[in-house]
């Protein structure tokens, strides 16, 4: 890795953007393998599930409110809402 770096022109050097998805889904995986692990050592298993559900519900409603796809909540029906109840419920 010492030896490629210096020998890259980043003027003309571009990542895929698929490539940098990828970079950057790893270094949230990493960061939360060491979070996990952390927090394993500070509370107890209920409580690390309690707060890790809660840190994943709030993570995707900011990306939902940021991506401005709210409004596909609108378009969920009573019988879609059933359905997905049971399987989050049976999941559990």
């Amino acid at each position: 890795m010492v030896a490629i770096l210096p020998n890259i022109d980043f003027k003309t050097f571009k990542i895929n953007k698929y490539s940098l998805m990828v970079l950057l889904s790893s270094i949230i995986k990493s960061f939360q393998l060491f979070a996990t692990v952390y927090f394993l050592t500070k509370l107890d298993p209920v409580n690390f599930y309690l707060l890790e559900t809660i840190i994943i519900i709030i993570f995707s409603l900011l990306l939902l409110i940021i991506k401005k796809e709210i409004y596909q909540f609108k378009l969920l029906n009573k019988k879609y809402l059933k359905l997905l109840t049971s399987a989050n419920t049976v999941a559990v």
